[in-house]
């Protein structure tokens, strides 16, 4: 009687290995069909996190990361004075600080508008004539103290001429010499979406916060509060 063979069940595995199993029977982990190209890859294909981020590599490399001012347009220095007094951001809204910059302009000088825009406010604010100019995008420039012929909804493009310099009704200039010296300048402030920010960065000459120095008993000459300073000698 001759030997009987028997022959081992056809298992997925041993069917995926001689090829008896189409396509469309190969199953993922749950149970789902999932279609087979010839050579037995997923037809779907589905990137691992390295492979992600190989491909956000490789699309900076070919595209180029942004530039690290592109969060603010670039702006013309209002006049070419020195920066006397940099902006201090105050702790709170309703805070002591310094919102804006100093800048040096001789009596008279003239001042130019750093945007296009459109005159938003020109008149007086309790003791000094102040113009405001609206750039677009919630930015809003100020300018005191200064006289100007412009009123508000006058269209201004950048680097026109749009006041002169001024003084507070009882003569004095905004640089007392309290925090600096006394001279003849001009208070430069920027608001965007109604808070103030330092007005360098538009022009590109922001420097990082310094710590402020002591005074001659060991405090600090405004505690509690950083100061964005000007590089010295700082000429917008």
């Amino acid at each position: 009687m001759p030997a009987q063979t028997t022959t081992p069940p056809c298992t997925r595995e041993s069917a995926h290995r001689h090829g008896s199993l189409g396509a469309s029977d190969t199953s993922d982990t749950l149970g789902n069909a999932v279609p087979l190209l010839p050579r037995g890859r997923p037809l779907f294909w589905w990137p691992r996190p390295l492979q992600w981020l190989g491909v956000l590599l490789l699309a900076l490399a070919v595209l180029g990361a942004p530039p690290a001012n592109a969060a603010h347009p670039q702006w013309l220095p209002p006049v070419g004075g020195e920066a006397l007094r940099g902006f201090e951001a105050p702790e709170a809204p309703w805070a002591s600080g310094h919102r804006g910059l100093d800048l040096s302009v001789p009596a008279g000088g003239e001042i130019r508008s750093p945007a296009d825009g459109v005159v938003s406010f020109s008149g007086v604010v309790v003791n000094r004539e102040v113009l405001s100019i609206n750039h677009g995008a919630g930015y809003v420039s100020s300018f005191e103290p200064v006289e100007s012929d412009l009123e508000a909804g006058d269209a201004v493009s950048a680097g026109d001429v749009v006041a002169v310099l001024s003084t507070y009704d009882d003569g004095s200039s905004h640089c007392t010499g309290e925090n600096g010296p006394a001279q003849p300048c001009l208070h430069w402030g920027v608001r965007l979406h109604g808070d103030y920010i330092n007005p360098l960065l538009l022009t590109g000459d922001f420097q990082p916060s310094v710590l402020l120095p002591l005074s001659s008993e060991g405090t600090l000459s405004h505690p509690g509060r950083p100061q964005e300073i000007p590089r010295p000698g700082l000429k917008l």
